[in-house]
């Protein structure tokens, strides 16, 4: 399925920020589902997250993601693994930098802060570059354009 066309790069986009925020809703709610916690949070949990990440990851992806493509197009280094490379990358440093600058969380130790937060981020950011290049991107290196 190709949506590299004449519609340009909208819906690609939309479609990987929608695809990287359903999975930070669905690895938050388990996460939550799985400390047991009481009341059922889970649906709360992932609506809310489905709401922020979709506008977290949009504009890291038109902040990141969109000058490293051009970026990679216009030095012609686009390579299958270079998005979702750079989106766990950026995702798990947003996701740390929120932890402990917008919520005041320090970790005990670094390993904490690699295994338990970045995880957060870098699975929807690999997610989202994935999608960006298979929706995308993948297209436009077969065409031989960038």
């Amino acid at each position: 399925m190709s949506f590299a066309d004449a519609r340009g790069p909208a819906r690609p986009f939309a479609l990987a920020v929608g695809g990287a925020a359903l999975t930070a809703a669905i690895v938050l709610s388990l996460g939550v589902a799985a400390e047991g916690a009481q009341g059922n949070r889970a649906p709360l949990v992932f609506a809310a997250t489905l709401i922020v990440a979709s506008l977290v990851i949009a504009l890291a992806g038109a902040l990141i993601g969109l000058p490293l493509t051009w970026l990679l197009a216009r030095t012609r280094s686009e390579e299958p693994w270079a998005y979702p490379a750079a989106g766990l990358i950026a995702g798990g440093g947003i996701s740390m930098t929120f932890e402990r600058l917008v919520l005041g969380e320090v970790p005990r130790t670094v390993l904490d802060l690699l295994v338990q937060t970045a995880p957060l981020g870098a699975v929807p950011g690999l997610v989202c570059g994935a999608l960006w290049w298979w929706l995308y991107r993948r297209h436009m290196q077969a065409g031989g354009g960038g």
